[in-house]
C-alpha cells in the first residue's frame, strides 16, 4: 500500500530555510535509508507559503487568497510517497523522521506528520512520469516552475463517495491536454481521514493518533504535480479542475497551491 506522508511546517521553515541547514543533511540520510529499504516512491518539498495560494470555488464564484498564511504549524512543508506492507510499517517510518536536529528548522523537536493512504485501482495505468518522458522544462521559451495542487476534503470524500464516470472522463480530458503540453507530472487520490494517522512530535518524542480528523478542510483528498510559468498561471489551471470537482462535490471546493523546490 502507498502512503502520502505529509510533514507540517513551522515559523523557521516559513521564513525560508538556508541551504546549509543541518536538517537537510538529516533528511537526506533519512531518505537514503528509505531508498535502501525499498519503500521510497517519491518526495517533494514546498517553498514558503508566500509563493502559494488557496483558491475557493463557492456559489459559482472563485476567491483567490495568496500567501503567506498564518499558523505555520498547520501549513504543509512537503511530503513523501512510500510503498509499505502495512499501516504499522508506515507509522514506524513516520516516527523516524528527524524532528530533533540541532541548529535546524526542527531544533526544538516539535513537528507533525500526517499519514494518508493513497487510493489504489487494480486496473489503473501508471501516471505519466515527466522526468522519465524527458518532458520539456519550458513552453514557448518560458521556463516552467513545478507546483503542487491539492483539493481539500469534503463530506463527500470523507464518506468515501466516488465520482461517476462522467467526472473521470472530464478530468481525463483536462489531464490529457496538460500531458500533451508537458505540464502534468502525475497525482492521485487519498483515502478519507478515517484511514489516516497523525504523528505529533514533542521534544523529539512521537505520539500517534488515528483519524478521522475534525478539521477536514486541512486534509488533502487528492493532488497532482503541475508545471506552470508562474503562480497566476497555476491558479488558472487549477480552476478548470475545481469546476469539474464542483459537479459532484458540494461547494465550497478548496484548492491548495504550493510551489515545489527545484
Amino acid at each position: 500500500m502507498q502512503y502520502m506522508m505529509i510533514i507540517k511546517s513551522n515559523p523557521t521553515l516559513e521564513a525560508g530555510t538556508p541551504v546549509n541547514d543541518p536538517g537537510f543533511e538529516a533528511i537526506e540520510r533519512y531518505n537514503q535509508r528509505m531508498y535502501e529499504a525499498g519503500i521510497w516512491v517519491s518526495a517533494e518539498g514546498f517553498k514558503p507559503s508566500d509563493m502559494g495560494a488557496v483558491v475557493t470555488l463557492e456559489k459559482g464564484e472563485f476567491r483567490v487568497e495568496k500567501g503567506p498564511f498564518p499558523n505555520p504549524e498547520k501549513i504543509d512543508a512537503g511530503f513523501w510517497i512510500i510503498q509499505v506492507d502495512s499501516k504499522e510499517e508506515a507509522i514506524d517510518w513516520a516516527k523516524q523522521v528527524p524532528m530533533l536536529v540541532e541548529g535546524s528548522g526542527y531544533a526544538k523537536g516539535d513537528g507533525e506528520i500526517v499519514l494518508m493512504p493513497c487510493m489504489e485501482f487494480p486496473d489503473e495505468e501508471p501516471a505519466p512520469d515527466a522526468a522519465e518522458e524527458d518532458a520539456e522544462a519550458s513552453v514557448g521559451g518560458t521556463e516552467l516552475k513545478r507546483y503542487f495542487g491539492g483539493f481539500t476534503a469534503s463530506p463527500e470524500t470523507e464518506a468515501a463517495v466516488m465520482p461517476g464516470p462522467s467526472i473521470f472522463d472530464a478530468m481525463g480530458e483536462v489531464v490529457g491536454r496538460l500531458v500533451a503540453e508537458g505540464r502534468f507530472e502525475g497525482g492521485g487520490g487519498l483515502l478519507p481521514s478515517s484511514a489516516a494517522t497523525r504523528v505529533v512530535f514533542s521534544n523529539g518524542a512521537p505520539v500517534v493518533t488515528d483519524g478521522p480528523f475534525a478539521e477536514t478542510r486541512e486534509v488533502i483528498a487528492g493532488y497532482a504535480i503541475f508545471r506552470a510559468a508562474n503562480l497566476d498561471e497555476m491558479i488558472e489551471m487549477s480552476k478548470a479542475g475545481m469546476e469539474i470537482e464542483a459537479r459532484w462535490r458540494n461547494e465550497p471546493i478548496v484548492g491548495v497551491i504550493r510551489e515545489i523546490h527545484g
